[in-house]
């Protein structure tokens, strides 16, 4: 054999027998556990190892100070132009657009303030005002389709009490399907309001720096993976269980947001 192909074979099988080392965090604890699997999973369905170090939650601006300094090296996110001009995607979708379907957290005396919601319009004629973290998606949605909302920057878990207190200029806090369950959980106080669920045409991907091109391959293989043995699928029933009898997807007025460009 000669030593140009024993030194290929070595460096396939280094490849495969050294973990691949993540650095990842998050700003919703509620959530981490199923991106950290989905992460492991996809990984070890190429027969890759795989070694993640959770830092800890970290607001907005802090992750992504870390994550250009790469002292995190994946990150989660809705897609966005911004996004994918100055970081690196991984085009696999990672909730089946489940993070995309929302409903609300609202103060538990208010539902009558959306009984009688049946259309985007009537939405913005309640002069209801929603809540969210700066610099979210979420806020280009809404900004997008002419609805109210109030931007509040540092710690987002203060959004909780200053909803059930409802002095605070707003009604709601817009949530995904698979993030209110355990957000209502730690906030008892609080309601899903019972009538609608709102939608828009994005999911959430992983994004990387532009210049690591052995783990944008890695990661996509994994996940291109995972998709086709259906691991995203069951782990997205082994969290969050059945979502349409859960919270009557069905029977709620749907309410479809368009996106910016």
């Amino acid at each position: 054999m000669s030593k140009t192909l024993i030194l290929f074979c070595f460096s396939i099988f280094s490849a495969l027998s050294n973990p691949i080392e993540l650095k990842i965090s998050t700003r919703n604890e509620s959530n981490i556990r199923y991106f950290e699997q989905l992460l492991e999973r996809s990984i070890h369905s190429i027969d890759q190892q795989v070694d993640i170090t959770y830092i800890g939650a970290l607001n907005y601006q802090r992750q992504i100070s870390y994550f250009e300094a790469n002292k995190v090296n994946v990150i989660w996110r809705m897609r966005s132009k911004e996004r994918d001009q100055k970081y690196r995607r991984i085009d696999v979708p990672l909730t089946q657009g489940k993070i995309a379907q929302r409903l609300l957290l609202v103060n538990i005396n208010n539902q009558s303030k959306f009984n009688n919601v049946k259309h985007l319009q009537d939405f913005i004629d309640s002069k209801s005002t929603g809540v969210f973290g700066e610099n979210w998606y979420d806020v280009d949605v809404w900004r997008h389709n002419k609805l109210p909302y109030i931007e509040l920057s540092g710690d987002m878990s203060k959004i909780y009490q200053m909803l059930h207190h409802g002095n605070r200029g707003f009604d709601y806090f817009s949530r995904s399907i698979i993030e209110i369950e355990n957000e209502l959980q730690a906030h008892p106080y609080l309601a899903i309001e019972q009538n609608l669920i709102f939608s828009f045409d994005t999911d959430m991907y992983f994004y990387i720096q532009k210049d690591n091109d052995a783990l944008y391959q890695l990661l996509t293989n994994a996940l291109k993976s995972a998709e086709k043995q259906g691991i995203i699928e069951d782990l997205l029933f082994e969290f969050y269980g059945d979502l349409e009898n859960k919270y009557g997807l069905a029977q709620r007025t749907h309410i479809p947001l368009s996106i910016p460009n």
